[in-house]
């Protein structure tokens, strides 16, 4: 694939049908895409073109996290963030102050055509399910708890932190 928006357009209007998308909605003027899936949360992947760096950035948003798990739920997206060689360059993030958190993956255009777009989505979805998993148990733990966030631990046989992390799913 070149940098040409015509066939991105035409790239991510296919991606739909093939991974059963509730829906693909392309925003005028901006080369930027939402693609919402059909699950339970309704998960989207924001896609946006950058033409002057030949990459799609894509943005998946995972979850919002209460202010009582921030601490530690902070402190695990920064080591999953850590471990870029394991997950192939996906980076955590936070979308804004009010904890909403999101990933985010650089995919470069060249090469890409439709197995290859499906693939990364499909992965930065479960990659993005299982941060949402992993932070929804951070939260939990702080609340039933009632104790500092930095107080949560990983349960025996885990290991140290990044037991804990999201899965390593390379997109």
């Amino acid at each position: 694939m070149t940098n040409d928006p015509a066939a991105l357009q035409d790239l991510m209007a296919q991606a739909g049908p093939v991974l059963d998308l509730a829906r693909v909605t392309a925003y005028e003027g901006e080369h930027a895409w939402s693609l919402v899936f059909d699950d339970e949360y309704g998960s989207s992947i924001d896609a946006e073109w950058d033409s002057a760096a030949e990459r799609l950035v894509l943005t998946a948003s995972v979850a919002t996290v209460p202010e009582s798990a921030r601490l530690r739920a902070y402190e695990l997206l920064l080591q999953y963030n850590y471990l870029w060689n394991e997950h192939g360059g996906v980076r955590a993030a936070l979308a804004d102050p009010a904890g909403d958190v999101a990933l985010l993956f650089d995919l470069p255009l060249t090469g890409l055509d439709l197995p290859r777009l499906c693939e990364v989505l499909t992965n930065l979805h479960a990659v993005a399910g299982g941060c949402r998993s992993v932070l929804g148990a951070a939260a939990e733990a702080a609340s039933a708890a009632r104790v500092p966030a930095s107080g949560i631990h990983a349960a025996p046989g885990q290991g140290q932190g990044s037991a804990a992390l999201p899965p390593m799913i390379r997109v």
